[in-house]
């Protein structure tokens, strides 16, 4: 049901030191009951860190997991 288009770039500083993107996206489609739930996170890799991409991807894959544990404890949240 659902699409996403995710990009990321190379920032300059990135460039001038030959060190790659290192910002993580997730986009998933959860259901709660039979309620489809878009979920997207994102998380910017600190390029001065030596494990910046790696950090952003625990990061982002943590909140997706605790998201999909917690769900059928909350429930759908609902919006007027």
């Amino acid at each position: 049901m659902w699409k996403s288009v995710l990009d990321s770039v190379r920032g300059t500083s990135h460039v001038a030191n030959d060190l790659p993107c290192q910002d993580t996206c997730r986009v998933v489609e959860l259901y709660d009951c039979d309620t489809p739930i878009l979920l997207a996170c994102c998380a910017d890799g600190a390029g001065s860190a030596s494990h910046a991409a790696e950090g952003s991807e625990v990061a982002c894959d943590t909140f997706v997991r605790i998201i999909q544990e917690c769900l059928p404890l909350i429930g759908t949240p609902e919006f007027d």
